[in-house]
């Protein structure tokens, strides 16, 4: 699906459950975009049953481990790309890397659409990757769990 020289995207499996519940029932990881303080493996199964692009595993290339998840989520004209990194894989640069090759990954899979992400205003580091990669802010508002976030869109 989407390699780079140190991670690799993949499928969730039945086998990433507990690195999945810790991650996103991690306030820090999560303290920029809300979610839950418990994840129901009955709701993860069905989750990793659905064989879609909207929440995959990220993984170390050299020893195969879980270090977040990422995915592209299809909204109207537009692929919206999000990436979750556990807490002690982060500051590891791991985030740039997959950003870019999930954006080389839509030029391939998702032509039609504009590229976009949402963040937090506070989300400081992740503004300065998405302005260093030429999106800009749309001005558009999204309501997410979290508060109001800005759409931040790449030019076609």
């Amino acid at each position: 699906m989407i390699t780079t020289p140190r991670i690799f995207v993949r499928h969730l499996s039945e086998a990433d459950y507990p690195n999945f519940a810790s991650l996103e029932c991690d306030p820090e990881v999560k303290k920029f975009s809300g979610g839950p303080r418990t994840v129901p493996e009955e709701g993860y199964k069905r989750l990793v049953s659905d064989d879609s692009d909207a929440c995959l595993a990220v993984c170390a290339q050299e020893d195969g481990r879980f270090v977040g998840r990422c995915g592209f989520r299809r909204i109207d004209d537009r692929v919206e790309l999000e990436i979750f990194l556990a807490r002690a894989e982060q500051g590891r640069r791991f985030g740039p890397e997959l950003f870019d090759a999930m954006i080389s990954y839509c030029f391939t899979n998702y032509r039609e659409a504009k590229v976009a992400a949402t963040v937090s205003p506070g989300n400081s580091r992740a503004i300065q990757l998405l302005e260093q990669r030429n999106f800009a802010d749309s001005g558009e508002t999204v309501l997410t769990k979290a508060g109001f976030h800005s759409l931040y869109v790449r030019p076609s």
